[in-house]
Order: C-alpha cells, then sequence, then structure tokens
C-alpha cells in the first residue's frame, strides 16, 4: 500500500493488521475496553488500548482499506493536525462509549475494539468535503450507485460486523467526527502534535543519485506534443468550480485543478487535497 505522505495512517493500518494476525486472543482481551477491568482494577490503559487493535481479521481488512482510501484528509490536514483529529475523535469517542456503558449497561457491555473512532470520523469528513463526481456510476439490483458508494459500503460492512459492539463506537465516530466539522467546539481544530515532534512523521530524503559521466554531445530536445493535443484542453464547467469552491478551495486554484484534471471534479479534489 502507497501511504505516502500519510505516515499515520500508514501506523494505523499496519498495526490494526499485525493485532489481527499475530496477537492471540488473550493479548486482545487484555487491551480491550472493559469498564468493569477499569473500576475495579485501576486498568486506565484500556482507555487507549482499545482504539488500535482490531478483534478480527476481516474488520481489519476493513478498516484498512478506509484508512488507505482517506488518507489523503492526512495529507491535506498535514501531520501534526492529523494527530490532533485521530486524538479528539478517539477521546470524543471514548468519553461517548463510556458514558453510554454507564447510563445502558445491559446494551453497551464490552465494545469492539479497533479504531473506530478515526475511521468513522474521517467518514464525517468524507461526506462533508469530498464532491460526488458520478451520481450514476453503475446500477447493481436495480439501485444507483455512485462513485462514494463502495466506501459506503465498505464503512456499512464494518458497522454492522460485531452487531452493537461495533455500531456503538462506529456511530460514536461519526459524532466525534461531525463534532470536529463543526463550530460547536472550535479547540478541536487548533489541535496538533507539538512541533518538536514533526521530524518522526518527516518523510526521509533520499540522498540524490550520483552524476554519471557524460560526453560533450548536447542532450536531445524534447519533442513538444502535436498542436492538436496541446489546444484540446476541456474547460472546467462552472458547477464544478463552484462545488470545489463550496469545500473552502480558493477559486483560481480549483480551476487551475479542474483544468489539469480536464474537469474531473473527484480528481481535482484529490489533487488539491494533496496539495
Amino acid at each position: 500500500m502507497n501511504f505516502e505522505g500519510a505516515p499515520v495512517c500508514r501506523i494505523v493500518a499496519c498495526g490494526g493488521l499485525a493485532s489481527a494476525f499475530f496477537l492471540p486472543a488473550s493479548a486482545k482481551a487484555r487491551l480491550a475496553l472493559d469498564l468493569g477491568a477499569v473500576l475495579a482494577r485501576g486498568e486506565w490503559f484500556r482507555l487507549i488500548s482499545h482504539h488500535w487493535v482490531f478483534d478480527g481479521l476481516g474488520e481489519a481488512a476493513l478498516g484498512s482499506i478506509a484508512l488507505f482510501r482517506f488518507r489523503r484528509f492526512e495529507r491535506y490536514l498535514g501531520s501534526r493536525k492529523f494527530c490532533g483529529f485521530v486524538l479528539s475523535t478517539s477521546a470524543i469517542t471514548t468519553l461517548l462509549v463510556v458514558g453510554g456503558a454507564t447510563l445502558f449497561p445491559s446494551y453497551i457491555k464490552t465494545p469492539a475494539s479497533g479504531p473506530y473512532a478515526l475511521i468513522f470520523g474521517m467518514y464525517a469528513l468524507f461526506y462533508e468535503m469530498i464532491p460526488v463526481a458520478q451520481p450514476k456510476l453503475m446500477r447493481v439490483l436495480g439501485i444507483t450507485l455512485s462513485d462514494k458508494s463502495l466506501m459506503y459500503l465498505v464503512g456499512a460492512q464494518l458497522f454492522v460486523c460485531q452487531g452493537s459492539r461495533s455500531g456503538v463506537p462506529a456511530a460514536c465516530g461519526l459524532l466525534a467526527g461531525f463534532l470536529y466539522l463543526s463550530d460547536t467546539v472550535p479547540l478541536l481544530r487548533r489541535l496538533a502534535l507539538p512541533k518538536f515532534l514533526e521530524p518522526l512523521f518527516a518523510p526521509r530524503r533520499r540522498p540524490p543519485p550520483r552524476q554519471m559521466p557524460v560526453d560533450d554531445d548536447p542532450p536531445p530536445r524534447s519533442v513538444p506534443p502535436p498542436a492538436e493535443e496541446r489546444f484540446q484542453q476541456v474547460q472546467p464547467s462552472d458547477d464544478h468550480v463552484a462545488s470545489l469552491v463550496s469545500m473552502g478551495f480558493d477559486r483560481d486554484r480549483a480551476f487551475a485543478a479542474l483544468l489539469a484534471c480536464h474537469d474531473d471534479v473527484a480528481a481535482a479534489a484529490d489533487r488539491l487535497l494533496q496539495g
């Protein structure tokens, strides 16, 4: 998987897959969110550890697909600010789950383990920030699917995979994501990893390749493309420009991205999110 520019998503995805493959069931139970163990034995680490260990391989596979597709949000926010997003969604989800388990102990007993807070928090970003480029991509069993439907199906399967055990943290993660996007708590958007820790997520710079000796012949000139290819640029439509502007991008940048992507609004949104 290519997680270039998204090291936090890479760590979470690889850690989730590794936990599903290699951790025994006893270790997973030791890291799960068990309020009885937290309150009776003081195992407070469970409030944090349950976010990073998947219960099964199926959930880990679905979660890794979502993390791979949503890596664009880390590139857009930057790893420092994305760490703030991870912290805020995880903390809010934990508070909501613990509060729900306290009020309704017979319905919420042991929530499913895994980064449901982060994944479904990013589903809120996906819903709000990524426009539908192809509303009628295909029809399956009489149902019209858009280009975003596949990711919603992945999320729905992850939501219901363990019934209420997975549904509760997933729903709380969605609420945390929408709360992050709203203006209710402005502090959430200002959370970021301390700057002195930024080198941990900086891409490694490779040394420049050694220059090979060349002869004195001048390099060949690049052949320009045919005139008809140079002038056959698809002009961006006003609706697509307005759609990107509504997401918060500058009009000139949106127009340039659509021009470079031949008026493909989804590709242009990815280009803008990746900077």
